[in-house]
């Protein structure tokens, strides 16, 4: 049985028992889903001085960030971000251009959000990590891929200090 591993059934749906998962024989992808279902039926807190509110605040903010970035309003968009994030670009500005010319504005994108998995640091419950698959499409593009965005606590709340995507799957 070393490629399995018995896991608590309220793990996966709040309901007491075991399961026998075979880890082996599944995908990158089955697994990322079966983390999200267990994510979404029993919200996780790995900190424990992170509250069940900390987690809400956070996967609040990732579903406005969402509807900011799909209905184009890129200066709400911008704010979910900190002051010096730059992405992956060389400067903050070259970011945001970037950013700009993709998001302002914009009415015909659409996000869609899969359940968000929130993880918080155990040394500093003000650092978290949010987890999940997105849905893009717009009349030029279209994928899904497993996003994560790192945030930081401020005095102004929840903020977005580092983020990657995977993709999964181009439409």
């Amino acid at each position: 049985m070393h490629n399995r591993r018995l896991c608590q059934a309220s793990d996966l749906n709040g309901m007491p028992g075991l399961v026998d998962i075979n880890f082996m024989r599944m995908n990158r992808v089955t697994l990322m889903v079966l983390v999200l279902a267990a994510a979404w039926a029993a919200p996780m807190l790995v900190a424990g001085a992170a509250s069940e509110t900390d987690g809400a605040q956070v996967r609040q903010l990732v579903r406005d960030w969402a509807d900011a970035w799909s209905d184009g309003r890129f200066d709400e968009y911008l704010s979910y971000y900190l002051g010096d994030f730059r992405g992956q670009h060389g400067s903050r500005a070259a970011w945001k251009e970037q950013r700009r010319s993709r998001v302002a504005g914009r009415k015909d994108i659409s996000i869609d959000l899969g359940p968000v998995l929130v993880q918080f640091n155990l040394d500093d419950p003000n650092i978290a990590r949010a987890v999940f698959l997105q849905s893009y499409k717009s009349p030029t593009w279209c994928d899904v891929v497993e996003k994560t965005l790192d945030l930081q606590r401020t005095p102004a709340g929840w903020r977005i200090s580092g983020e990657t995507a995977t993709t999964r799957r181009r439409c």
